[in-house]
């Protein structure tokens, strides 16, 4: 409620029955606890009132982390041994400096994506003429994902990897982009039915009949990186995965998944008949213009790919003896989210496909941790 050039804001205790009072004015605030008959319990220190910062999606933020993380080449490949130093500290390949607001809500917790000036097709508005102009800024680093275990593990790879790297340790987090931040965006710019068209009737949809291996004996020829098994909706010798605490796409396991004893991140199955998760996406074409100038572009000069922390799977409808399953991770281009031919492992548990592409980070903070900037084109700087 409102006193004249003060507010008010109360809480109730549903246990006590006492209440927590808010006071403020423009200048202070301070907390306190009344009892039910109005009796004043307590009083806290007046502190300065400092309002939230009026911070929108689009806004540009300049935010320098700094930070180390080893990227462990026995998650990432199926062959893959030891680790390398990625770094994001001035100089480095991973070093991002500027910022766009990609999400705020309405208590000023704010998701911001990097941001930088560069080249790209403008496929919406002049069909693939190039132009300079604001682009997603994925690193000039690049990290390799390869195999079962790239499929297994790159989801938490890329998610440990990003908040090392641009966290503080603190109350600021990283995380890598995923598919539902592309597909947030398309919904918030008014294309949820374009969404749904492009992932097609029914979907997820079910092959309509299992792979079966022919050897039933110890090493069947079909195959799936193990973490499959973990996910919501797999299908392995006929038992359907509907545990509630099965795995999203974007979801990552609590630990990173082991090598198996032959060396890969696969496990033989004699069958299986999984959901197809994967579609095609121009998303650019379904973002308005805000969101597009945040996510819509990719820097053609250094690389057009980043990953996205979301695994998915396509296989053909129906199933023959040439068909196979094939496990993605997916990714950025210049004009679609991913392509199933850029696939890591397949049902046939022989393939170790790699593919090395830059990191896209997601990180959160509040307003709380934001001024204002004095630098022209950056609206707040962090604290």
């Amino acid at each position: 409620m409102q006193r004249g050039n003060a507010s008010i804001q109360a809480k109730t205790n549903s246990t006590t029955e006492n209440c927590e009072v808010t006071i403020w004015t423009t200048d202070f605030k301070v907390v306190g606890t009344i009892d039910k008959n109005g009796g004043i319990l307590s009083w806290g220190e007046i502190s300065a009132n400092v309002p939230k910062l009026n911070v929108k999606v689009g806004d540009v933020i300049s935010y320098a982390p700094s930070g180390t993380y080893e990227w462990n080449k026995e998650y990432a490949e199926d062959d893959g041994n030891g680790s390398i130093t990625l770094s994001s500290a001035e100089g480095e390949a991973f070093n991002i400096t500027t910022w766009k607001v990609l999400t705020v809500d309405n208590n000023g917790n704010i998701e911001i994506v990097p941001t930088k000036k560069g080249r790209y097709n403008d496929y919406y508005n002049s069909g693939g003429e190039e132009k300079e102009g604001d682009v997603l800024g994925e690193t000039t680093g690049k990290v390799t994902l390869k195999g079962a275990q790239g499929y297994n593990n790159g989801v938490k790879l890329l998610n440990d990897a990003c908040n090392k790297l641009y966290g503080n340790g603190s109350n600021i987090k990283g995380r890598s982009l995923n598919i539902e931040d592309i597909e947030k965006a398309i919904k918030a710019s008014g294309n949820e039915e374009a969404l749904n068209t492009a992932k097609g009737l029914g979907y997820p949809k079910q092959v309509e009949s299992p792979f079966v291996s022919n050897d039933s004996g110890d090493y069947p020829e079909y195959a799936y990186p193990s973490i499959y098994a973990d996910e919501k909706l797999s299908v392995i010798n006929g038992n359907e995965n509907r545990n509630t605490s099965a795995l999203n796409l974007s979801q990552e396991p609590g630990d990173f998944i082991e090598k198996n004893e032959d060396g890969t991140g696969y496990t033989r199955t004699l069958s299986m008949q999984p959901y197809i998760t994967y579609y095609y996406l121009q998303y650019s074409d379904l973002l308005n213009n805000t969101y597009r100038s945040i996510l819509g572009q990719l820097d053609l000069n250094e690389t057009y790919h980043c990953w996205l922390a979301s695994r998915s799977i396509w296989a053909t409808e129906e199933v023959d003896e040439w068909s196979e399953c094939q496990f993605l991770i997916s990714y950025l281009s210049s004009d679609c989210t991913y392509d199933h031919y850029e696939y890591l492992a397949t049902s046939s548990g022989y393939g170790s496909y790699d593919k090395s592409f830059s990191i896209c980070p997601v990180v959160s903070l509040n307003s709380d941790d934001l001024e204002k900037s004095n630098i022209q084109g950056i609206d707040f700087c962090v604290k």
